[in-house]
């Protein structure tokens, strides 16, 4: 009788042992699957380090409108609030995003602007108010102020006008322009083209 409730015990072991075994080895394979699938996919990494923020998502090719956002107010920062003490510092951190094609250009338009500002010992300081994002490219409008040793200070409107784009998860600047002006968007552009349109018809009619 014992032996018999040993091998019926020992028999039943064995029975879940291998129903275990097929168990582990379906999650195993269910497992690498999935991870197949995941390494095929663009990853994307998203960056909330405040919660009352937007999610910022950055892949290897493209980053979504709150990162843009985020560089856009970054950059725009950097060149709107430059004092002599800080402009080196300013050359250094906006120069890191510029893409090779056209870094040359920039590095000697900035080292110019931030030269005049050092040599005439210049504060310039940009709040920035608005920000528009058009077909990849980010339009930071604001209130800037140019504050010299004497004298009263020189406040206008300016817009920094900057196209991003993302090679291997690093973002980079493409294009960058800077006016004093509302920004030049699409409504903007249309805007003008009325005008220019009236005008030449006024011209015409003169004629």
């Amino acid at each position: 009788m014992l032996l018999n409730k040993l091998l019926g015990d020992f028999n039943s072991m064995k029975s879940s042992s291998s129903m275990l075994l097929i168990s582990n080895v379906g999650l195993v394979l269910t497992l690498m699957v999935s991870l197949s699938f995941n390494m095929m996919k663009d990853t994307v990494v998203m960056n909330n380090l405040n919660e009352s923020c937007e999610f910022s998502e950055l892949s290897k090719n493209s980053m979504n409108e709150a990162t843009h956002k985020r560089l856009g107010f970054y950059i725009s920062g950097l060149l709107g609030n430059i004092t002599p003490d800080t402009a080196e510092f300013v050359e250094d951190a906006v120069m890191a995003f510029i893409d090779p094609a056209i870094y040359q250009e920039v590095k000697q338009a900035i080292a110019l602007q931030l030269g005049e500002l050092v040599e005439d010992q210049v504060v310039m300081t940009f709040s920035p108010e608005s920000f528009i994002l058009e077909d990849g490219v980010v339009f930071i409008t604001g209130k800037g102020e140019l504050q010299g040793p004497a004298g009263k200070p020189e406040k206008f409107i300016r817009t920094y006008e900057i196209e991003f784009y993302v090679s291997n998860y690093t973002p980079l600047v493409r294009y960058i322009n800077v006016y004093n002006d509302v920004a030049h968007d699409s409504l903007w552009e249309a805007k003008n083209r009325k005008k220019a349109e009236k005008l030449a018809k006024k011209e015409n009619r003169k004629d």
